[in-house]
């Protein structure tokens, strides 16, 4: 059983479970840190069973308990008043747009600049301290706002 441990096939499974949860420079580390824990539980290893499943779930409670990628989510202004990066446009449309967004809350408006510097919703979640399912709720909700505006003040 030990052999088949230290095996490349058995090295490469860590490193591939690892890379799914820690940064590139520290899957080795990870790999060494599990393999570690892996011989030292191998008794608890049932011979019957999958022993690549076995060493999975070894790697993945292992990082999930000491090693946890963190996220790193810098918020950043899209917005000064010396470097505007939107010139303002003179037609109906943009007034439109202007009064709905100016209707919605602050925290809305937030958002939607996050969305649009490219960060994804489950990043958004992250970096509010809510759930992705929340926030695409809150993205739903909000389309419907502006949209409802939008067509209101067209008539």
């Amino acid at each position: 059983m030990i052999t088949e441990l230290t095996s490349p096939r058995a090295v490469n499974y860590m490193r591939a479970v690892a890379s799914r949860y820690v940064h590139t420079q520290d899957v080795e580390d990870a790999v060494q840190e599990t393999m570690a824990l892996a011989l030292k539980n191998i008794d608890k290893f049932q011979p019957p069973g999958n022993f690549y499943a076995w060493l999975g779930k070894i790697t993945h409670n292992h990082i999930c308990s000491t090693r946890r990628r963190p996220v790193k989510i810098e918020y950043r202004e899209l917005f000064d008043e010396e470097h505007p990066t939107v010139a303002p446009l003179d037609d109906g449309l943009s007034q439109e747009l202007q009064a709905a967004m100016d209707a919605i809350s602050e925290d809305d408006r937030r958002l939607l600049m996050d969305l649009m510097c490219g960060y994804t919703p489950s990043e958004c979640a992250q970096t509010r301290g809510m759930r992705p399912a929340a926030v695409w709720k809150w993205l739903f909700n909000l389309r419907n706002r502006l949209k409802y505006r939008l067509e209101n003040s067209r008539s």
